[in-house]
């Protein structure tokens, strides 16, 4: 479980930075990437839940620590993509 809930942060946060960085706005950064971990985490719980019959309230409870720290992971993704300078790609002649 542990592991499952960091590659959810980890893939939040570079969700977070790959929509910054085809141009979206923070707002709409931070909204994308709150949809993503949010969904996300709902399937994963659920599936936890359901296969190893842990009751819904802890699920509930750790879930929301993911979403939080998810969400974090979105918010500086996003602001490394504005650290980050994108450079052209090189043309080749």
């Amino acid at each position: 479980m542990v592991l499952i809930t960091a590659f959810l942060i980890v893939l939040s946060g570079y969700v977070g930075f790959a929509v910054r960085r085809e141009g979206a706005s923070m707002q709409r950064t931070l909204l994308r990437g709150a949809f993503f971990g949010a969904m996300l985490q709902t399937v994963i719980s659920t599936g936890m839940a359901w296969l190893s019959g842990i009751r819904w309230t802890q699920m509930i409870d750790s879930g929301l620590a993911v979403w939080a720290l998810a969400f974090v992971a979105v918010v500086l993704g996003a602001f490394a993509a504005d650290l980050c300078p994108q450079r052209e790609p090189i043309a080749r002649w």
